[in-house]
Order: C-alpha cells, then structure tokens, then sequence
C-alpha cells in the first residue's frame, strides 16, 4: 500500500496562493516548469477548438449545432490513435521529442480549416488529425511531469498543473468571444489565428 504524502496538510480557502507558490518554486527544474506550462497551453488550445469546431459546422457547413458536435468521436479516435502512437513511440522511455511534432501537427491541421475548402469529408479529415496531433503532444508531456514531479510534492504540482490547465480553458472562452463577437472573424480564422 502507498502511503499518502502530505495528507495532513490543511486546506485553506487561499488555496489560490499557494498554487502560485508551488509554480514559482518550479522555477527550479525549468524542464518541468515548460511541461507544465505546455499542459497548461494545450487545454486552452483543445477547449479553443471544442468551441471553434462547433460554430465551424453552422457556420461554414450549415449543420446545426448538434450534427456539429458528431464530429466529437472523429476527435476522440484520433486523441486515441495518436495516444498509442505517442506509447510506441515512446518505447519504454518518455520521448519528449514527440511533442514538437504534435504541436506542428495541431497548427498545421488548425491552419487548414481556414485555408481549405470546407466540407464535411475535409473537417471529418481534419479533425481527426487534430486528435492524433493532440495524442502525441499532451500523452509525453503528462508522462514527463509524473515522472519528474517529485515524490514529496507530486500533488501539489499535478493540482497546480490541472489549476493552470482549466485557467487556460476558461482564458479560450473569452478569446473565442472576442474573435467571433468583438472582432467578427469567422471561424475559420479563429482557427488560424490560434
């Protein structure tokens, strides 16, 4: 059985500091501050295309919203077909160097939505190659930050990771609204733009 570590720590409702405490003490393993940093980016990036993808489908294929959100299961497969990917590539070791490859992969494939023409074949397509680009940017980076997190503040890091990541989330709904609301893009060139 392994024991938990630092289950007596008590909660505080400042928890907001001492998340910003444990980031700023990764300064230490810049390496592991960067995973965390790219974790973070990559929620804002899928939770920006989760939206994006949605209003794509009405807007520049006239589907409704909800034929709009089969294309969900396309992205599914591809998180999962580049997840795998990711794990063979990997060996037995974590391949960091996967993850620029994903990380072209998620641009390129976002850029297409605003260059090419659209249909439904093409977005099928493309959406699932922005799931196989996502498995093979998040699955090396959370594998890295488990591993180098360490033992005695393993939790507090992976909490803090998770509270950055969601900030991030959030922070794409207000851009998402500014690009479609404020600045009137389409949403094809939200896709660029991000």
């Amino acid at each position: 059985i392994t024991e938990a570590v630092g289950a007596k720590k008590r909660f505080t409702p400042w928890f907001v500091v001492d998340i910003f405490k444990t980031l700023l003490g990764l300064r230490r393993d810049r390496h592991l501050l960067l995973a965390v940093l790219g974790a973070a980016y990559f929620l804002f990036l899928a939770a920006f295309i989760q939206q994006a993808l949605f209003s794509y489908g009405v807007v520049s294929l006239g589907l409704s919203v909800e034929r709009s959100g089969f294309f969900f299961p396309v992205a599914a497969l591809g998180i999962g077909v580049g997840a795998l990917l990711a794990g063979r590539l990997s060996g037995r070791n974590i391949e960091l160097g996967v993850v620029p490859i994903g990380a072209v992969g998620l641009a390129v494939c976002c850029s297409c939505l605003s260059l090419i023409p659209a249909t439904v074949a093409s977005l099928i397509l493309v959406v699932f190659l922005i799931g196989l680009s996502s498995g093979l940017f998040i699955v090396p980076l959370n594998a890295f930050i488990q591993q180098r997190a360490p033992r005695q503040g393993r939790g507090e890091i992976l909490a803090s990771c998770n509270f950055l990541s969601f900030l991030g989330a959030a922070l794409s709904a207000g851009i998402f609204i500014s690009l479609t609301r404020v600045l009137h893009f389409s949403p094809g060139t939200c896709f660029l733009v991000v």
